[in-house]
């Protein structure tokens, strides 16, 4: 019988709340996901964007994304097999009256689960305000509710519902890659606003107070120079006249999508976001109307903040008392109750996913002997080639628990040890750390008897100026290049990317065992391809750091544009188009970034490009790193023509790529495969037999599986 697992999205926010389980169940199950979006969802999505982000998600996941009505709709598509769906806000209230419905109408063989959605939400924990508006009644139609604490801090629970409660935590603390910001915010600080939540009354008082603090608090700021981001809620109403306040940036991206703990400090009416501040490390103030009849009971222990000179002074703490207020905040945390330990909630989260599959038999913790943490400045695309991707795919692996944490401004030995408890990892991995507390993780994990790992992908301690400036940590920080220094003297072992770049570490010295790998970016057994635009097209990818890389190579470009008035050249990422191709228009185009790795790929491979470039100038920074651009045009059915250069020569080789030097060069091997297209199709099939024999999963899996336990036994050598 057909497994489906179904998610059900009808409130904007759902998005944010079912995302983290959307790729949790693609990590642990190959059952069909359906994403299903109703019709009130696309109402209330004016602009298109959160449909957008639920595209990207089902690409990123292999699901599929289909709209519903009614009822019968959803249960018609559940006809065929069993499984399990999740909803991010289901009750008998009349906004949740599509999930709900959704829930009633389906077949009993479907394991209903709703997943609580914030901090006070209805069913769960109410305010006075939720009380008044909907009584302690609200039922639900699921079999299981989800929720952030245990049944006995739900206290509001309509009657018979505490048994359906188990206890998961938060799907925002599940374990997941780091997303990479679109925008780099130039704010001191976030002010985030709900300000149709039934919190405020029916009134507009309490919301006219509101705008009355935040434009004086920002008034304040703009005397200074200084400015401050407005975050509305997803699900706002309100159109924000920011010319009363203009130094305030309006920040509208996906919670999941912010920097978070990049801001000093933070403000929010009572609301889930608070807690989300809190758990990223920022300073934050509860804000509450002058006259006091908001219930802010729930977060009692909090600085509470309603006048502008109460922000303002409450900002004087966070800059000054940080350390303080953080350590304020995780005692509040503790005594909410929330579940706050992401590896035993992705534990909870999968064997609720196992049980609605039925797959209770597989006992996750039963198989995972060994754990293995990875701890890094940003979870980014290195960490997800790197390890989440063969330790998901098994082989050698298996045995193997992944945990990732990535470096919190307030980690201290504390917090450090905390994650070093609840992840017991037999080795950590310290990838691509510059942090400061990089000697305290080596020094807590030997504590505990744990491997460590130095893990890097670029030669962080040589890296040019020019890209240091385009990169949200600062490689050249002198501080950041001592905690380098330091791992490369004192891990048990030190992982380079590419053989090149571990022969360059081995030159600065140090004390520790330096090992390289010979596959960094590994096939999956996805392919995509290929595909052709009608209009022969080539292309580039990349992000704004290799602009010098693409510039190289515009005469090149321009010359093929010039000869072929029709043909077009794109650019996928977050850089610019050379100027020189300016003159071109709209014959040169750009796509925008997509964050999630999965989904990045889904979308390369839809581009239809008949040639990938790969342009790398030779320099000592560059000649370390991998080929990555290769297997990425490759697995999406794109060829390549690439730097004739050491990082993409054996990639190349035997007809699996085109490599180019000069300018005539690199005109030549575009045109060649524009012209062609049945030579661009028998490259990539070449290529794709050497993805297959050289960089399958299973050979990057057995790779660190052998690197782990070489830091192992590294380690006992230094005991």
């Amino acid at each position: 019988m057909q497994k489906n697992i179904f998610f059900l999205f009808n409130l904007l926010q759902d998005v944010a709340v079912l995302r983290p389980l959307v790729r949790l169940s693609a990590e642990v199950t190959r059952s069909r996901k359906l994403l299903m979006v109703s019709s009130a969802f696309l109402k209330r999505d004016k602009t298109g964007a959160w449909l957008r982000e639920i595209d990207d998600l089902a690409e990123s996941v292999r699901g599929a994304v289909r709209e519903f009505d009614t009822p019968f709709e959803i249960a018609a598509r559940m006809a065929e097999g069993d499984g399990i769906v999740f909803a991010g806000s289901e009750s008998a209230l009349n906004a949740h009256r599509e999930t709900h419905a959704a829930f009633r109408a389906a077949p009993g063989r479907y394991l209903k689960v709703t997943v609580q959605h914030g901090f006070e939400c209805i069913g769960f924990l109410h305010n006075a305000r939720h009380d008044t508006a909907f009584g302690r009644t609200v039922a639900s139609a699921a079999d299981v509710l989800a929720g952030w604490f245990p049944a006995e801090r739900c206290t509001s629970l309509a009657s018979g519902e505490a048994g359906k409660v188990i206890c998961t935590g938060p799907t925002s603390l599940l374990p997941q890659a780091a997303e990479a910001w679109k925008v780099d915010y130039d704010v001191e600080g976030l002010i985030c606003e709900n300000l149709h939540s039934v919190r405020f009354g029916t009134g507009e008082a309490s919301r006219d107070a509101f705008m009355v603090a935040f434009n004086g608090f920002a008034s304040a700021l703009d005397t200074q120079g200084l400015k401050v981001g407005l975050r509305p809620h997803p699900a706002s109403k309100r159109v924000f006249d920011m010319a009363a306040a203009p130094n305030a940036v309006k920040i509208a991206d996906p919670i999941y999508r912010l920097p978070l703990a990049r801001f000093a400090y933070a403000f929010s009416p009572p609301s889930s976001v608070v807690i989300d501040l809190i758990a990223a490390g920022v300073p934050t103030a509860v804000w509450r109307d002058p006259h006091g009849d908001m219930d802010v009971g729930h977060y009692a222990g909090l600085p509470l903040v309603s006048l502008p000179g109460d922000m303002l002074a409450f900002r004087e703490r966070a800059l000054e008392q940080r350390a303080e207020l953080l350590a304020a905040q995780d005692a509040f945390l503790r005594r909410t109750g929330i579940l706050t330990d992401p590896a035993e909630i992705r534990r909870r989260f999968v064997s609720l996913i196992r049980r609605g599959l039925k797959e209770e038999a597989r006992e996750e913790v039963a198989v995972r002997a060994r754990s293995a943490l990875v701890v890094a400045d940003n979870i980014t695309a290195t960490q997800t080639i790197s390890f989440s991707a063969p330790f998901a795919h098994g082989g050698a692996l298996d045995g193997w628990s992944l945990h990732l944490r990535r470096h919190h401004v307030a980690d201290d030995a504390a917090r450090i040890d905390r994650t070093l408890d609840a992840a017991a990892p037999d080795v950590v991995i310290l990838s691509r750390l510059t942090a400061s507390t990089a000697p305290q993780w080596i020094d807590q994990a030997r504590a505990r008897g744990a491997a460590v790992i130095v893990h890097l992908d670029d030669d962080l301690l040589s890296v040019p100026p020019e890209i240091a400036k385009t990169r949200v940590v600062d490689y050249c920080d002198p501080k950041r290049l001592a905690a380098l220094r330091d791992g490369l003297d004192r891990a048990d072992l030190v992982y380079a990317s590419t053989p090149a770049l571990a022969e360059r570490l081995r030159e600065y010295g140090g004390g520790a065992k330096v090992v390289a790998g010979t596959v960094y970016r590994a096939h999956d057994g996805a392919l995509t391809g290929p595909k052709r635009t009608a209009t022969p097209t080539f292309g580039y990818m990349g992000t704004g750091s290799h602009a010098a890389d693409l510039d190289m190579i515009a005469p090149a470009i321009a010359a093929v544009l010039d000869r072929h008035p029709e043909w077009r050249f794109e650019i996928m990422g977050s850089l610019a188009p050379p100027a020189a191709l300016d003159r071109f228009g709209d014959r040169v185009r750009s796509h925008p970034p997509t964050a999630d790795y999965d989904a990045f790929l889904a979308r390369l491979s839809g581009l239809g490009w008949w040639a990938g470039l790969a342009p790398v100038r030779d320099t000592p920074f560059n000649t370390c790193k991998a080929d990555t651009k290769w297997v990425e045009y490759t697995v999406s059915g794109i060829p390549t023509v690439a730097s004739r250069s050491k990082v993409y020569a054996d990639a190349c080789a035997d007809g699996a790529g085109l490599l180019a030097g000069d300018t005539a060069e690199w005109s030549q091997a575009v045109e060649h495969l524009l012209s062609d297209a049945a030579e661009g199709e028998a490259l990539i099939t070449r290529a794709r037999a050497k993805l297959a024999d050289i960089y399958s999963m299973d050979r990057l899996a057995g790779q660190v599986a052998d690197i782990l336990h070489q830091a192992i036994d590294e380690a006992k050598t230094r005991a």
